[in-house]
């Protein structure tokens, strides 16, 4: 009986085995899109989406849950957005996919001034549902922006690049109508016009050419700053705007600190200063009040003074930072609010 029992569990047992690879395997709804649109845009059946921008896939059964992102995310929720024109493929990063709605950042593509026609495809858990025939169709804009380096520090130069992709002027008459001017904006501010007419860096691809317009300022003010870039247009090219970029500037933080703190007479005390970025480098000199106690090389953002000459009672220890030619210098004294760079050293007696 014991012998049949076993035999019967082993039989269960490879039954089970036998069983465990075959899962059902179920298929997956196919997504369906009816528009894409731009954020705030009228829903055009075949619209224009300016890179850098925030664009809307709407349809059904576009995803299996609804999800949100920090953007950009190229996977959400097992969707990813591509985009397929003549001048390749690209990813699309997601901010929000939902059954009815996918919401993503518009890339930047080579396709010309409107005239090349980008269908989107949607890729669901690894599967591409990509039908040329019946695709939706969009146009990517013809001019799109990037800055270097960005975050950057006050008073450091920053470079922002526009690329602009036109038509080739043509000839009426003999006289040739000129490529249009690109203006960069901080906001609603302009910061500088350049005619494409002046421009020698650009790239040919009849009938289109690609001018990549640069313009570098150092004056922009600490905080973040919307940067985009609008074209005039022409005889041969729409105008256009780009998307916007956010580019941050900083100002070095410095912080001061100081152990022991109280301290006795004739006792060591460390003094240290802390740049912010650590990527900083050059010196920091040490004051008590007006007297320079030393100058110390920073060492990955941090700069260490040790002293045991300070006489009793409380010192206030500020720092001058030298700069490096990408951090500016930085210093300290009544004309400037720089109490946060300040710290009081107190010695008693022993």
């Amino acid at each position: 009986m014991r012998r049949n029992c076993s035999r019967y569990a082993r039989c269960l047992a490879c039954f089970a085995l036998v069983l465990l690879p075959f899962h059902p395997v179920f298929g997956q709804s196919s997504p369906t899109i009816t528009n894409v649109t731009m954020v705030g845009s009228p829903n055009l059946t075949f619209p224009r989406l300016a890179p850098g921008s925030t664009a809307v896939i709407l349809g059904t059964d576009l995803a299996d849950s609804t999800v949100s992102a920090a953007p950009p995310q190229s996977l959400v929720g097992g969707i990813e957005v591509h985009l397929v024109g003549v001048s390749g493929e690209v990813v699309a990063g997601l901010t929000y996919v939902s059954p009815t709605g996918i919401s993503f950042v518009v890339p930047s593509m080579a396709n010309g001034p409107g005239a090349a026609q980008t269908r989107v495809v949607i890729v669901k858990n690894g599967q591409r549902f990509d039908d040329p025939a019946n695709s939706v169709q969009v146009r990517i804009g013809a001019l799109n922006i990037e800055s270097s380096p960005n975050p950057a520090l006050i008073d450091q130069p920053v470079t922002v690049t526009a690329h602009v992709t036109t038509l080739q002027v043509t000839s009426l008459y003999g006289v040739y109508f000129g490529p249009g001017a690109v203006t960069f904006l901080d906001g609603a501010t302009p910061l500088a016009t350049i005619n494409l007419s002046n421009v020698i860096t650009y790239v040919d691809t009849p009938p289109q050419r690609r001018y990549d317009v640069s313009f570098t300022t150092s004056q922009l003010a600490a905080g973040t700053h919307s940067i985009s870039a609008s074209y005039s247009g022409d005889h041969n090219n729409p105008p256009s705007t780009s998307g916007t970029i956010t580019q941050n500037v900083q100002t070095p933080q410095i912080t001061i600190s100081s152990t022991p703190n109280p301290s006795l007479f004739g006792q060591t005390v460390s003094l240290i200063a802390t740049v912010s970025p650590s990527t900083c480098t050059g010196s920091m000199v040490f004051f008590d009040e007006t007297d320079q106690l030393g100058t110390v090389a920073l060492d990955r953002g941090r700069a260490l003074l040790q002293t045991a000459g300070l006489p009793v009672g409380n010192h206030p220890i500020t720092v001058r930072y030298s700069g490096d030619g990408t951090c500016p210098a930085v210093v300290y004294g009544p004309a400037n609010d720089f109490t946060y760079r300040i710290t009081s050293q107190t010695v008693l007696l022993p």
